[in-house]
């Protein structure tokens, strides 16, 4: 895909996104031409509770993948065909929809304050995270992180429906 700058020269489009977000993050161009304040982004995300996010990240998603690996391990020695090909899908099913909701459920349970927004956190980390283990389609990689916020928005609200607003 090209893009014509203004000086006439044709760029192609990943090109151009590396050059902004390299200047960007040297401080020689404002990509919100002043239209926010990175103070209260700043301040949004020093006031999460990074503690309580690692260790949802590890109970939650990393401790439960290397238990599966080493399930899929043996199970990948004792099988027939079949029954792997069975074993192999159930354990997928369990690795993708598991870990989010529980990481989302005890996200919402140590967070002190703004536990939505340590839900969601959590909920999008973990998907990358996930996604650095398996190889899939970028389709596929975009609707695992949305269905990974999903379901962790959903472990979230198991633990916070009880609970008093404020």
């Amino acid at each position: 895909m090209e893009v014509s700058r203004g000086d006439g020269l044709a760029a192609s489009m990943p090109g151009l996104v590396w050059r902004r977000a390299s200047e960007a993050i040297a401080g020689g161009l404002d990509i919100c031409k002043g239209r926010c304040d990175h103070r209260v982004m700043s301040a949004a995300f020093k006031s999460l509770d990074w503690k309580v996010v690692l260790f949802v990240l590890v109970v939650a998603y990393l401790v439960p993948g290397i238990v599966l690996a080493a399930a899929v391990a043996i199970v990948n020695r004792t099988l027939s065909a079949d029954a792997l090909t069975l074993m192999t899908a159930l354990l997928a099913i369990v690795s993708f929809t598991v870990p989010p909701v529980a990481g989302g459920y005890l996200a919402a349970r140590f967070a002190r304050g703004q536990a939505w927004r340590h839900v969601l956190i959590v909920g999008a980390l973990g998907a990358l995270l996930s996604l650095l283990a398996f190889r899939a389609s970028p389709r596929a990689m975009v609707l695992y992180v949305l269905a990974s916020i999903a379901l962790a928005a959903f472990g979230g609200f198991i633990r916070l429906q009880g609970r008093p607003r404020g």
